[in-house]
Order: structure tokens, then sequence, then C-alpha cells
């Protein structure tokens, strides 16, 4: 079976002590990924800078990363807009939609990326068609290790990294592996072709 993923990919501008880059590389199709919203932060002139990723879970709320919705610790939720139906980051081509409530995890710890999870309550409540739908969740999902799993992302190619964000929506074949909490003084790296995993940097 396999399971779809959602990169919650994590702007370098961020409070991030370091760059997380997880890239896609295939552009999505228009409408592969209906589920798929993208978290802006409105500045001052009105103009719109890219936070992270999100996934639409019902018609009114959508999941992310709390450190993504976030700047030097601060919650952005007024300022922020969620631009769904577009596999696109243009404002133009998309819905947008405001923040009118939300719930941290309970057990969330900044530090250590630990229960990273914010749900946004949007307004206006989303409509469904084939660019806008919400993605799908098993009651009785486990994060097995060894399944294979579709990650979608906006994300550049490490190769073509420059600042980070794709202007087009892109997604990537994957298959799980274990991992266990990341701080500043520890990594995982593992081999994209064989999957070797190491944490010995001496072997990079």
């Amino acid at each position: 079976m396999n399971y779809y993923a959602l990169v919650l990919f994590i702007k370098a501008a961020t409070s991030l002590p370091f760059n997380l880059i997880v890239s896609g590389s295939t552009d999505a199709t228009t409408n592969q990924f209906p589920y798929h919203v993208s978290m802006m932060n409105q500045l001052g002139d009105d103009s719109l800078e890219f936070l992270c990723s999100g996934a639409i879970i019902d018609s009114t709320h959508v999941v992310t990363t709390a450190s993504g919705a976030q700047i030097n610790g601060i919650q952005l939720t007024s300022s922020i807009r969620i631009l769904s139906g577009s596999n696109e980051l243009d404002f133009t081509k998309a819905t947008s939609h405001q923040i009118s409530s939300y719930k941290l995890h309970n057990n969330y710890i900044p530090k250590t990326f630990e229960n990273d999870i914010v749900i946004f309550e949007v307004t206006p409540q989303f409509t469904f068609s084939g660019s806008t739908n919400s993605i799908t969740v098993s009651n009785n999902w486990t994060a097995d290790i060894s399944v294979d799993c579709v990650i979608s992302s906006f994300a550049e190619p490490i190769s073509d990294f420059q600042d980070g964000i794709s202007s087009t929506l892109k997604y990537e074949n994957i298959v799980t592996s274990g991992c266990s909490v990341a701080t500043n003084n520890s990594f995982c790296i593992a081999d994209k072709t064989t999957g070797k995993q190491t944490t010995d940097k001496n072997n990079l």
C-alpha cells in the first residue's frame, strides 16, 4: 500500500538554527495534490512571503508545522494567508484564506521540534473541487518503517538551491525509515539509492 505524506517545508528565513531542505524532483501535475496548501506571511507592503506548506484535513481545517508558522518564536496567525487550489506560489492563481483560530499540540517542544504540529481553522472554508480537497487520513495508520510514500513540497532540488523555494509544487517517491528527535548536535542522513543511513559526518 502506498501512503501520501506532506513535506511541511520550513523556509530558511524562519527561526530555525539550520536550513532544512527536503525537495521533490518532479513537477506535480494539475490537481495531483489537491490537499496541499501554502502558508504565506503577508508583509507590511501586502507582498507575500512563503513560510511552509500544509494539508487540508476537512472543509475548515489545515494541519501544518508549528515552527513553520512562526518567526523568532512568534505565532503569525494574524498575518498568515493560506493559499489553496494551485500548484504555484502565485496569489492570483489561488484562493486565499485567513486563520480564525488555532490549536498547538499540547506537548510541542520548539527546541527539539517534538510534536511540531498546529491545526488552523480557516475562513472562508474550503470549497472542494478537483483542485481543492482534503487529504485521506487513516484512524489506524502507524508510522511503520520501509513503507512506500509520496511527498509533495515547494522546496527546490538541492542542486538548484538558491533561496530554497520552488515556484511550482514538486513531488518525490520515497521509503520511510526510522528517525529520532533532531537537535543542533545530531543528524541522520540516508543514501537515496541504497537507503543506507549514517550519523557519522566522516562518511558523508
